[in-house]
């Protein structure tokens, strides 16, 4: 520290103020970075909440009265869509066919 020991008052409280912005934007930086995962993860659930009810409404009669190109038809739409999960496409996919095959 002879380097800061030997320097103007000057320059020593132009490091500080420039030590104490530093960590104060460092600071924000990290709180808004948690901040926006948190808002991230609530907004993807609930997109992917109001995307499965829609599918549920959407399918429920197709799934009902066992109309396999109907429901392949709402699957399809929501692969283009690109939110889809694939555990969820998986799911219904297994469904839709077993429906099918005891339909048909």
């Amino acid at each position: 520290m002879p380097f800061f020991r030997d320097s103007s008052i000057r320059r020593k409280l132009s490091m500080v103020i420039f030590c104490t912005s530093l960590l104060g934007l460092s600071l924000t930086g990290v709180a808004f970075e948690f901040y926006e995962r948190a808002s991230f993860r609530s907004s993807l659930v609930n997109q992917l909440t109001s995307h499965a009810d829609m599918l549920s409404l959407n399918t429920a009669a197709s799934l009902t009265f066992n109309d396999r190109k109907s429901a392949e038809d709402m699957l399809k739409a929501l692969r283009v869509s690109g939110i889809s999960s694939r555990p969820a496409c998986t799911t219904l996919t297994k469904r839709v066919r077993r429906i099918s095959a005891r339909g048909h």
